[in-house]
């Protein structure tokens, strides 16, 4: 049966996680779920707090995000809401979503929102992203550290390692997760620096000839198999990706309130300077 997890929107907001969480469910390990509702909470929160960038750049990685995972979008979800019980009452419309979709979990870093005792009969669980990465590094750690690598391999301007992304995640609250990926793959290119930029995570893309050799004589890791989508959703959420800059690289929750994001406590605003 497929794995089937609904994203809130405050995982979506920092951009290194959100590119991650995209990827993962790309590789095939999950099947991951949203809803326009929660689609529209991420772009207010980003406009908000960074009203530098265009309405029509964050219209445009809406519609990317929403074409980098397939059957993605939940609707019909919307009568369930009034009768569903929750601290709070905004928060209704993903347990909705989570209940019409048949998903397992819902990742979200406001856990206090979503407690077990309002969850458990509907047999979902609430994970904060941290937990939800850490379950997929269990389950298959191969294909997240390719998930990892492939971020790592889109970012040129200017260019960052695997190590840069693993302390980007790391800061966003991904912390449990992080360790877990340097223990398992110590030798093996994650804690390291990317190798040549190739486009597809498990293979070479035809015209990389010249980037081959570069690892050859670098005597760069193979890179480990993974899962793909179609190239074009992948190529596409790679444009995705760098469209929307990472606001501070601090997990907040859209809607303006404090919570806990790992071992930090941040502001809905973010702060300025992280990562």
């Amino acid at each position: 049966m497929t794995f089937i997890v609904v994203y809130d929107a405050n995982v979506f907001y920092p951009n290194t996680l959100r590119d991650l969480l995209i990827r993962i469910a790309q590789s095939g390990t999950v099947q991951a779920k949203w809803t326009s509702e929660i689609l529209d909470e991420m772009v207010t929160a980003l406009g908000r707090n960074r009203p530098d960038i265009p309405t029509s750049r964050l219209d445009r990685l809406r519609d990317l995000m929403n074409a980098a995972v397939r059957d993605c979008l939940v609707s019909g979800y919307e009568p369930l809401i009034e009768g569903l019980k929750l601290p709070d009452s905004r928060e209704r419309h993903v347990l909705a979503a989570a209940i019409k979709s048949g998903a397992q979990v819902i990742a979200t870093w406001n856990l206090k929102d979503f407690p077990a005792s309002d969850l458990q009969l509907w047999d979902i669980e609430g994970k904060s992203p941290d937990a939800f990465v850490l379950d997929q590094v269990g389950i298959n750690g191969r294909a997240v550290a390719a998930s990892v690598r492939q971020i790592a391999d889109s970012r040129i301007n200017p260019p960052e390692s695997v190590d840069d992304v693993l302390g980007q995640l790391e800061r966003d609250g991904l912390q449990e997760s992080v360790v877990a990926l340097r223990a398992v793959y110590p030798g093996n290119g994650i804690a390291g620096r990317s190798p040549a930029r190739g486009a597809w995570g498990g293979r070479w893309p035809r015209s990389s000839g010249r980037a081959r050799a570069r690892a050859r004589r670098r005597g760069s890791a193979r890179r480990p198999p993974v899962a793909r989508p179609g190239r074009q959703a992948t190529a596409s959420w790679r444009a995705a990706e760098a469209l929307v800059p990472c606001p501070g690289r601090s997990s907040v929750n859209p809607d303006g309130r404090r919570f806990t994001c790992g071992a930090r406590r941040v502001l809905a605003r973010g702060e300025p300077g992280a990562g």
